[in-house]
């Protein structure tokens, strides 16, 4: 297991730490994304227990964190409640429960739960994510929600192909119905399993007195979706099989990629933050959550 020490190094008008694993020069010369093109020093390698002695530490400060692992979720159901809602049939009536079970049950057969996550430093003026090269987030929604965290955790998630494939024979095959609600059970699925990757580490952040906010993704709010291709690169999604299309949508289609802002527990303490569709507008949405 590679080691590692947290180093400082002007940047962008501030001070940085910026972690060197050993043997290995993670700096780079430029930061993705920022307006101005602002140039980021270029580290070199140094002895494993020899710092730059001109380097020193003072606020705001940019830390490169340790990666964490592939984690696969072990789905035990799907939410047949939740498949209904993806559906758009949480206001029918009379409909065949059964094949809303049907269709749990064969996506549960089908899914490959797959996740990973990462763990970053994140300094709030510039909305930057110290990533390797680090990432400058764009959209005022997401630097709200990131506002007062020096953290942050990005993860991606997927449950494979296997189910998309289901659903597209289905349809070829003329079950309309079905293909719609074994889509919808996909959803569940996926969502359910990134609900297991948060609730598999919120423990050890917890230890930390860290705090995880609810996750947020590229098209949420203004977060544009042409970060996509950033926010696979910094979750290290291709590990788990995740890419893009041309048209920046995930493959396999049911896959999530966020952030998750990493804020002390105790500023955040009685603080309830409003999300998903208790922010949405669109209060008819056959899809709206209860």
């Amino acid at each position: 297991m590679a080691m590692s020490r947290s180093w400082s190094v002007p940047f962008l008008g501030a001070w940085a730490p910026v972690q060197m694993i050993y043997g290995k020069d993670i700096g780079r010369k430029h930061v993705q994304g920022y307006e101005n093109g602002a140039a980021m020093p270029l580290l070199r390698n140094f002895p494993p227990n020899s710092p730059p002695k001109c380097f020193k530490l003072k606020e705001p400060v940019l830390e490169v964190m340790t990666n964490m692992p592939i984690y696969n979720a072990n789905l035990l159901r799907i939410n047949a409640k939740e498949t209904r809602r993806y559906a758009g049939l949480r206001k029918a009536e009379n409909f065949d429960e059964a094949l809303i079970e049907e269709a749990c049950a064969e996506a549960l057969l089908l899914a490959e739960p797959r996740g990973i996550w990462q763990r970053y430093g994140y300094l709030e003026a510039g909305q930057l994510l110290a990533a390797d090269p680090p990432l400058a987030i764009e959209g005022a929604a997401i630097g709200s929600h990131l506002a007062g965290c020096d953290q942050a955790v990005v993860l991606a998630v997927t449950v494979g192909e296997a189910i998309e494939q289901a659903v597209t024979r289905h349809f070829d095959e003329g079950n309309y119905a079905y293909a719609v609600l074994l889509d919808a059970a996909a959803t569940a699925a996926v969502e359910q399993a990134a609900d297991a990757l948060e609730k598999a580490i919120r423990p050890q952040l917890a230890r930390e007195g860290y705090a995880m906010r609810w996750r947020f993704s590229p098209g949420y709010g203004d977060w544009p979706l042409r970060q996509q291709p950033e926010l696979l690169r910094v979750t290290r999604a291709a590990e788990i099989g995740i890419r893009l299309s041309d048209s920046l949508m995930l493959l396999p289609r049911k896959s999530i990629t966020a952030i998750l802002p990493l804020a002390r527990a105790a500023a955040c303490a009685g603080k309830q933050t409003p999300h998903g569709c208790a922010i949405c507008p669109q209060r008819d949405c056959p899809s709206r959550r209860e």
